[in-house]
Protein backbone atom coordinates (compact mmCIF):
# COMPACT_ATOMS: atom_id res chain seq x y z
CA UNK A 1 0.00 0.00 0.00
CA UNK A 2 2.68 2.22 0.98
CA UNK A 3 4.78 2.01 -2.65
CA UNK A 4 0.91 3.20 -4.39
CA UNK A 5 1.37 5.87 -2.33
CA UNK A 6 4.71 6.74 -3.21
CA UNK A 7 3.61 6.03 -7.01
CA UNK A 8 0.49 8.65 -6.69
CA UNK A 9 2.96 10.99 -5.03
CA UNK A 10 5.54 10.59 -7.93
CA UNK A 11 2.37 11.11 -10.08
CA UNK A 12 0.74 14.17 -8.03
CA UNK A 13 4.19 15.92 -8.36
CA UNK A 14 4.50 15.44 -12.43
CA UNK A 15 0.87 16.50 -12.81
CA UNK A 16 -0.21 19.13 -10.26
CA UNK A 17 3.05 20.51 -9.16
CA UNK A 18 5.50 20.50 -12.27
CA UNK A 19 1.89 21.23 -14.27
CA UNK A 20 2.81 19.21 -17.16
CA UNK A 21 0.55 19.40 -19.86
CA UNK A 22 -1.32 16.72 -21.84
CA UNK A 23 0.23 15.33 -24.87
CA UNK A 24 3.72 15.97 -23.04
CA UNK A 25 6.17 13.07 -21.20
CA UNK A 26 5.38 14.53 -17.82
CA UNK A 27 1.85 13.78 -18.51
CA UNK A 28 2.12 10.58 -19.86
CA UNK A 29 3.96 9.55 -16.86
CA UNK A 30 2.25 11.06 -14.35
CA UNK A 31 -0.93 9.04 -15.57
CA UNK A 32 1.25 5.91 -15.91
CA UNK A 33 2.40 6.52 -11.98
CA UNK A 34 -1.23 6.74 -11.09
CA UNK A 35 -1.68 3.47 -12.88
CA UNK A 36 1.45 1.89 -11.01
CA UNK A 37 -0.67 3.22 -7.94
CA UNK A 38 -3.70 1.05 -8.31
CA UNK A 39 -1.90 -1.84 -9.92
CA UNK A 40 0.21 -1.37 -6.27
CA UNK A 41 -2.62 -0.80 -3.90
CA UNK A 42 -4.34 -3.76 -6.03
CA UNK A 43 -1.21 -5.55 -5.59
CA UNK A 44 -1.99 -5.34 -1.72
CA UNK A 45 -5.12 -6.52 -1.58
CA UNK A 46 -4.97 -9.47 -3.62
CA UNK A 47 -4.58 -11.78 -0.65
CA UNK A 48 -7.77 -10.48 0.57
CA UNK A 49 -10.02 -10.79 -2.33
CA UNK A 50 -10.72 -10.60 -5.93
CA UNK A 51 -12.15 -8.26 -8.00
CA UNK A 52 -15.93 -8.44 -8.02
CA UNK A 53 -16.66 -8.41 -11.87
CA UNK A 54 -20.16 -6.67 -11.54
CA UNK A 55 -18.57 -3.40 -10.43
CA UNK A 56 -15.84 -3.76 -13.00
CA UNK A 57 -18.13 -3.76 -15.93
CA UNK A 58 -20.65 -0.86 -13.93
CA UNK A 59 -17.44 1.19 -13.57
CA UNK A 60 -15.07 0.35 -16.93
CA UNK A 61 -18.03 0.77 -19.44
CA UNK A 62 -18.61 4.50 -18.35
CA UNK A 63 -14.92 4.81 -17.81
CA UNK A 64 -13.77 3.84 -20.88
CA UNK A 65 -16.02 5.63 -22.94
CA UNK A 66 -15.20 9.01 -21.33
CA UNK A 67 -11.91 8.44 -21.77
CA UNK A 68 -12.06 6.89 -25.21
CA UNK A 69 -14.49 9.16 -26.88
CA UNK A 70 -14.46 12.52 -25.47
CA UNK A 71 -11.10 12.66 -23.70
CA UNK A 72 -9.05 11.24 -26.66
CA UNK A 73 -10.72 13.86 -29.34
CA UNK A 74 -8.84 16.16 -27.74
CA UNK A 75 -5.30 14.53 -26.82
CA UNK A 76 -2.59 13.07 -29.06
CA UNK A 77 -2.63 9.39 -30.04
CA UNK A 78 -0.33 8.23 -27.31
CA UNK A 79 -1.31 10.39 -24.86
CA UNK A 80 -4.83 9.05 -25.05
CA UNK A 81 -3.73 5.59 -25.03
CA UNK A 82 -2.13 6.21 -21.45
CA UNK A 83 -5.70 7.90 -20.57
CA UNK A 84 -7.75 4.41 -21.78
CA UNK A 85 -5.49 2.33 -20.02
CA UNK A 86 -5.23 4.10 -17.00
CA UNK A 87 -9.53 4.18 -17.16
CA UNK A 88 -9.40 0.24 -17.60
CA UNK A 89 -6.97 -0.10 -14.46
CA UNK A 90 -8.69 2.27 -11.91
CA UNK A 91 -12.33 0.54 -12.93
CA UNK A 92 -10.49 -2.63 -11.91
CA UNK A 93 -8.88 -1.52 -9.15
CA UNK A 94 -12.57 -0.41 -8.23
CA UNK A 95 -13.54 -3.89 -8.60
CA UNK A 96 -10.97 -5.14 -6.80
CA UNK A 97 -11.88 -2.63 -3.79
CA UNK A 98 -15.49 -3.58 -3.90
CA UNK A 99 -14.04 -7.32 -3.87
CA UNK A 100 -12.23 -6.93 -0.50
CA UNK A 101 -15.93 -5.36 1.24
CA UNK A 102 -13.68 -2.91 3.11
CA UNK A 103 -16.01 0.34 3.51
CA UNK A 104 -12.88 2.83 4.00
CA UNK A 105 -10.56 1.77 1.22
CA UNK A 106 -14.04 1.25 -1.01
CA UNK A 107 -15.22 4.64 -0.34
CA UNK A 108 -10.95 6.04 -1.39
CA UNK A 109 -10.66 4.59 -4.09
CA UNK A 110 -14.48 5.74 -5.51
CA UNK A 111 -13.47 9.54 -4.60
CA UNK A 112 -10.14 8.70 -6.50
CA UNK A 113 -12.42 8.09 -9.56
CA UNK A 114 -14.75 10.48 -9.10
CA UNK A 115 -11.67 13.16 -8.86
CA UNK A 116 -10.26 11.28 -12.09
CA UNK A 117 -13.52 12.01 -13.74
CA UNK A 118 -13.76 16.01 -12.43
CA UNK A 119 -10.03 16.38 -13.71
CA UNK A 120 -11.33 14.80 -17.03
CA UNK A 121 -14.09 17.12 -17.19
CA UNK A 122 -11.78 19.96 -16.16
CA UNK A 123 -9.97 19.52 -19.73
CA UNK A 124 -12.78 18.99 -21.33
CA UNK A 125 -13.84 22.89 -20.19
CA UNK A 126 -16.79 21.69 -18.22
CA UNK A 127 -17.93 24.23 -16.06
CA UNK A 128 -17.89 23.96 -11.94
CA UNK A 129 -15.94 20.95 -12.30
CA UNK A 130 -12.31 21.70 -11.31
CA UNK A 131 -13.55 23.19 -7.81
CA UNK A 132 -14.24 19.72 -7.34
CA UNK A 133 -10.98 18.11 -8.40
CA UNK A 134 -8.86 19.06 -4.77
CA UNK A 135 -11.30 18.24 -2.43
CA UNK A 136 -12.02 14.85 -3.87
CA UNK A 137 -8.66 13.76 -4.45
CA UNK A 138 -7.75 14.92 -0.91
CA UNK A 139 -10.26 12.83 0.94
CA UNK A 140 -9.57 10.18 -1.29
CA UNK A 141 -6.16 10.07 -0.17
CA UNK A 142 -7.18 10.51 3.39
CA UNK A 143 -9.49 7.54 3.35
CA UNK A 144 -6.66 5.27 1.61
CA UNK A 145 -4.45 6.04 4.51
CA UNK A 146 -6.85 5.58 6.76
CA UNK A 147 -7.87 1.74 5.13
CA UNK A 148 -3.62 1.45 5.00
CA UNK A 149 -3.39 2.09 8.95
CA UNK A 150 -6.99 0.58 9.98
CA UNK A 151 -6.41 -3.20 11.07
CA UNK A 152 -9.94 -3.77 11.77
CA UNK A 153 -11.32 -1.78 8.66
CA UNK A 154 -15.40 -1.87 8.73
CA UNK A 155 -17.15 -4.47 6.25
CA UNK A 156 -19.64 -4.32 3.51
CA UNK A 157 -22.23 -6.54 4.63
CA UNK A 158 -23.30 -9.53 2.33
CA UNK A 159 -26.79 -9.82 1.59
CA UNK A 160 -28.45 -12.74 2.71
CA UNK A 161 -31.69 -14.60 1.07
CA UNK A 162 -32.21 -13.03 -2.75
CA UNK A 163 -28.60 -13.25 -4.03
CA UNK A 164 -25.95 -10.81 -4.43
CA UNK A 165 -28.02 -7.33 -4.57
Amino acid sequence: MLAGFAAAATGDWLLAIRCSPPGSGGFVAGVGCFAAAHLLWMAGQIREARPNMRAFIAAAIPLLLFAGVPLAQRLKPATAAAVVIYAAVSALGLAMAVGTRRRIYTAGIALLLFSDMMIGCRMLHVPGCGALVGPTYIAAQICLLRSCFCRREPRFRRRHGGGEG
